[in-house]
């Protein structure tokens, strides 16, 4: 192979990438289809038992800490 088509060749194969890359991301990105508004009730009942339920201790905030923290006191 000459220097010539070495050239070319590194320069096709990130062009060539860069391009598939770009046709990909683009079917990626295409607009779905409508929702089924079946599921989409669904899972807004599932958010709401979820937010329903009270927090387990370990998540819960300690309410015994004095709201202001170091630094935030008044000046």
């Amino acid at each position: 192979m000459s220097v010539r088509f070495d050239i070319l060749a590194w320069l096709l194969v990130p062009l060539g990438v860069t391009v598939l890359a770009l046709l990909w991301f683009g079917w990626r990105a295409r607009p779905k289809g409508p929702a089924d508004a079946h599921d989409g009730v669904a899972d807004m009942a599932r958010f709401r038992e979820a937010m329903a339920r009270p927090l387990p201790d370990k998540l819960r905030p300690d309410r015994s800490a004095p709201a202001d923290g170091p630094g935030q006191g008044a000046a």
